[in-house]
């Protein structure tokens, strides 16, 4: 409840793109569900939040957002890194999400 009570008064500063307020959290899903989080992530950014989560897996997104929630938290994060993701289901899905193809 406290990550989404800072965030909220993140955007109660009003919008600056130059600004940058950082939020770290580790253990993301030991938080268990916060309502708000899929929606006030991206609205964050133009206000200047910036994040870094740590999780154990991204199942444990899935077990408690849901599995559209969870692949919308993970696709709000745009810099990632990865640490022997043991996961098959998230193995096979990486060479997607961590390349572009530049058309």
């Amino acid at each position: 409840m406290w990550l989404s009570i800072a965030i909220r008064g993140l955007l109660a500063m009003g919008e600056n793109r130059n600004r940058r307020v950082w939020f770290f959290c580790d253990e993301l899903p030991t938080l268990h569900k916060l309502p708000d989080l899929v929606e006030i992530l991206p609205e964050a950014r133009k206000f200047g939040g910036c994040y870094v989560f740590g999780i154990q897996s991204y199942a444990q997104l899935e077990d408690i957002y849901g599995e559209k929630a969870a692949a919308t938290l993970f696709d709000v994060m745009n810099t990632r890194a990865f640490s022997v993701p043991r996961a098959i289901r998230l193995q096979s899905s990486l060479p997607v999400r961590l390349v572009r193809k530049s058309t």
